[in-house]
């Protein structure tokens, strides 16, 4: 998070002196180890409290969600591109290659690409993306070699599937004219449907996996990675474009070789048991029985 005052809870990790000393640690022993360090900073700018449950109803939250970002003055939103600012000059300082910007799963930056809830005019409507490619730009000038990204959701749950895809793939190509060398598909809210953050089902993960892929090969110019479920969606002979990455997450909570497993034929240890979701369980932290976190 950009500071401690946008956190959804207390184990949400944020930007200050400290912590960024630790960041920096972070950053060396990922290079260290042969990979490119990555760092995604998202803010919660809401007074509404982060619902714990996994489904909700769409309408309530997108009516809350609309006065809340209709309400915000351009100055608010100003004052919140700075952060998001400070906290890309304090991940380059501490040595990350991909910067990631969260513009999915509720959070503010999602709600301005959103036609449904952002109701604004001016500088901050939907579709007016020069804050994007501020935040594109400061990170260039920073450093030519960190790869700037951003995250986006193909289907948010508030409107009927191929209406948000259609305009979805809008929103992709005005991103790649801002300046994003990078965009890591996902989808859905928080706040309204969590099963389309975490798929158990195989047959959606794999429709994500198509529309992934097809994204992939329109925009050959840029690199794209795709989240949610995707072992379960994936085969030995599957064939991804070249610039399709596969985003894996909470299947390394429970395996840590998960990648060599799918590899070696090994089907995944998750168990989908749902512990490792702390915080809808009003939990402290995370925990995991297969691996024994």
């Amino acid at each position: 998070s950009v500071n401690v005052k946008r956190t959804t809870n207390s184990s949400t990790a944020f930007f200050n002196k400290q912590n960024n000393l630790f960041l920096k640690k972070l950053a060396t022993v990922i290079s260290d180890n042969g990979s490119l360090p990555g760092i995604q900073i998202a803010s919660r700018l809401s007074a509404i409290s982060a619902n714990k449950h996994w489904e909700s109803d769409p309408y309530v939250h997108t009516a809350e969600a609309i006065k809340e970002i209709t309400d915000l003055s351009d100055e608010d939103l100003d004052e919140e591109i700075q952060s998001i600012k400070k906290g890309i000059y304090f991940a380059v300082e501490a040595g990350f290659s991909v910067i990631q910007i969260h513009a999915a799963h509720g959070y503010l930056l999602s709600r301005l690409v959103n036609r449904k809830i952002n109701q604004r005019s001016g500088k901050y409507a939907f579709g007016c993306l020069n804050w994007l490619k501020q935040l594109a730009t400061f990170t260039k000038n920073l450093s030519s070699d960190v790869i700037f990204d951003v995250r986006l959701n193909i289907l948010d749950g508030i409107e009927k599937d191929t209406t948000e895809i259609a305009y979805k793939k809008n929103i992709i190509k005005w991103c790649i004219e801002q300046g994003c060398q990078k965009v890591s598909l996902t989808n859905g809210f928080y706040d309204i449907n969590k099963h389309l953050i975490y798929p158990c089902d195989e047959k959606f993960a794999h429709a994500n996996l198509i529309r992934a892929i097809a994204i992939a090969e329109e925009h050959p110019e840029i690199s794209f990675s795709i989240a949610g479920n995707m072992l379960s969606a994936l085969s030995k002979g599957s064939r991804l474009p070249n610039n399709l990455i596969i985003a894996l997450g909470r299947a390394l909570i429970a395996d840590p070789n998960a990648i060599s497993n799918f590899k070696a034929g090994k089907a995944s240890q998750c168990s989908f048991c749902g512990e490792c979701h702390y915080y809808s369980l009003g939990k402290a932290s995370l925990t995991c029985p297969v691996s024994g976190i």
